[in-house]
């Protein structure tokens, strides 16, 4: 299974609804649960690391907890009379870190889809090619007893005449 930075994916057994944050994340808002692919906005959290989803699941639901870390505004702006304590700076580098772990684990899940989207291409052109050995085959087959069919027919029109 694919390890990520920033995503957990779940498969849902039965029984309580918990699951487990297993990533560090800025703010809650940051994070985004799905049920088999869908948004949802139907769980709370117990702790930092763990919430429970109050949707109703059944065994084989994926549950997929993502981090998603804005990056369309900077969350620390430093300015000519800033002061730099490590508190903004760690802000600062940890919303840049974030975003970078979060590009990876997108270009692996577009990796890994365009692989099983290849691997079933692969295995239709598999099928197809075989499929059309198949008909060259009883193409073949039917074109000799065709063959047979007609030198039967001209013996016996040879056997008739004399």
């Amino acid at each position: 299974m694919t390890q990520y930075y920033a995503r957990t994916d779940v498969s849902y057994s039965g029984g309580d609804k918990l699951f487990s944050i297993t990533f560090p994340y800025i703010k809650r808002e940051h994070i985004n649960v799905y049920v088999n692919d869908e948004l949802t906005t139907n769980y709370t959290y117990i702790t930092s690391s763990q919430i429970s989803i109050s949707d109703e699941l059944e065994a084989g639901d994926v549950i997929s907890i993502v981090r998603t870390t804005p990056i369309d505004e900077r969350m620390v702006v430093f300015s000519d009379t800033s002061i730099l304590n490590k508190d903004a700076q760690n802000l600062d580098s940890t919303q840049l870190f974030d975003a970078v772990q979060e590009i990876y684990d997108n270009n692996i899940s577009f990796k890994n889809d365009a692989t099983t989207q290849i691997n079933s291409i692969e295995t239709k052109a598999d099928t197809a090619l075989s499929n059309s050995q198949s008909a060259v085959s009883t193409a073949n087959s039917a074109e000799t007893k065709a063959d047979n069919a007609v030198s039967t027919a001209n013996t016996a029109s040879s056997n008739a005449s004399t």
